[in-house]
């Protein structure tokens, strides 16, 4: 009965851990972003995550990076759209790296 409830007891531990990080990861990239954005004039008009870029087959990101696509309006009042990766392939979020692919 005891190694029921110590399993119990590490489930919900590693649970709550992995909900912790997740949270912590896209609050970091959404600061990173906005960060990004305040540092270079822009206003951020429109913003939504990228989920589908992730996995094996993803085309703008590692494993560990947080895509958002965007539609900025600059200091001049002109909207752009572009794609921003925020953290390294490696690392993800850990490296404060912010990489813009603007849209044409």
């Amino acid at each position: 009965m005891s190694f029921i409830i110590l399993m119990a007891v590490i489930l919900i531990v590693f649970l709550t851990a992995a909900v912790w990080m997740f949270r912590w990861q896209y609050g970091k990239a959404d600061a990173m972003l906005a960060d990004w954005a305040r540092e270079n004039d822009y206003q951020i008009l429109e913003k939504q995550t990228d989920d589908s870029a992730s996995g094996p087959m993803g085309v703008y990101r590692g494993n560990r990076q947080i895509v958002f696509h965007v539609r900025l309006r600059d200091a001049a009042g002109t909207e752009r759209r572009a794609t921003v990766i925020c953290g390294s392939p490696t690392t993800g979020v850990l490296d404060d790296s912010v990489e813009v692919r603007w849209e044409k």
